[in-house]
């Protein structure tokens, strides 16, 4: 089984993971969903928030722009994080479900070949040429996890 989180701002990926006010919580049993229950959040300072993932065992990260703090918190206790995306987080979800590239998620300026945002990688622990993509694929998020 795996847990994986999404901060949600209505029906889409929150903008920004720093102030998200809803984390959607979904355990998935091989590719179909066995749960979810929505948490709402309220004055929760990123790494505060960032620590509570860790206690609900959360295994893949789906979020908007984060700060390097809680990100390298998520990263070294061995959550995926997808950082940077945006969109309808029904849409990310099955991408993720179905271990397809989620780069069509990524924020304006953060996809392949554009702006400098491609530079600030979900994975920074991971070396990276400033022209490869950010976690292209959820699949090899999810072997990793496993």
């Amino acid at each position: 089984m795996q847990q994986i989180a999404l901060t949600l701002w209505e029906d889409r990926i929150s903008p920004v993971f720093d102030s998200a006010e809803t984390i959607l919580l979904i355990t998935v049993d091989g590719s179909s969903i066995s749960s979810s229950h929505t948490t709402h959040i309220r004055n929760r300072c990123p790494l505060r928030l960032a620590h509570y993932l860790v206690e609900q065992q959360v295994d893949t990260l789906i979020c908007g722009a984060i700060s390097a703090r809680p990100a390298r918190y998520l990263e070294a206790s061995g959550i995926c994080v997808f950082a940077f995306m945006s969109g309808n987080a029904t849409e990310a979800l099955n991408a993720v479900l179905i271990g397809s590239s989620l780069e069509h998620f990524m924020m304006p300026g953060c996809r392949r070949g554009t702006g400098s945002g491609n530079r600030r990688n979900i994975r920074s622990h991971r070396r990276r040429t400033p022209d490869s993509p950010v976690r292209a694929t959820a699949q090899s998020c999810t072997q990793e996890v496993q």
